[in-house]
């Protein structure tokens, strides 16, 4: 039962995390095509999608994801795919640092850090469904 609802949580966490990120990546491209890409609401509405939205689907994500590690570490910590899975959520989580210490600079770098990101979830549901190893 405990297992269960800390899954729902983590699933939501990512939910969030990933919406939040996205969401923020989104503004900022839309930005671009305006006169005045710096108003203040333009910034407010893409630092609130990162700290309201993805920096606590971040840490939703993690304390679960640590929750559901203890639950049988003998188990996981024995599973590759599970530590490739980690490696790929520790780069999200610095590229959603990176992504809000340089918000709204480099725009260009903005889409590659936002393709970089989706590169890793996708990796990361890779692993999670199919644990190739």
């Amino acid at each position: 039962m405990i297992l269960g609802f800390l899954l729902v949580l983590h699933l939501l966490g990512a939910f969030l995390w990933v919406g939040g990120v996205t969401a923020a990546a989104m503004v900022s491209r839309r930005r671009r095509g305006v006169d005045d890409p710096s108003p203040p609401s333009w910034n407010m509405l893409e630092r609130d999608f990162l700290l309201k939205l993805g920096f606590p689907g971040m840490g939703l994500v993690l304390l679960t994801g640590a929750g559901l590690l203890s639950s049988s570490p003998e188990y996981f910590l024995r599973q590759g795919w599970l530590h490739a899975k980690l490696a790929c959520v520790a780069l999200l989580a610095a590229l959603t640092l990176v992504a809000a210490i340089r918000r709204g600079a480099a725009p260009a770098r903005a889409g590659l850090v936002h393709g970089l990101f989706w590169a890793l979830v996708s990796a990361v549901l890779l692993l999670a469904v199919l644990k190739p190893f």
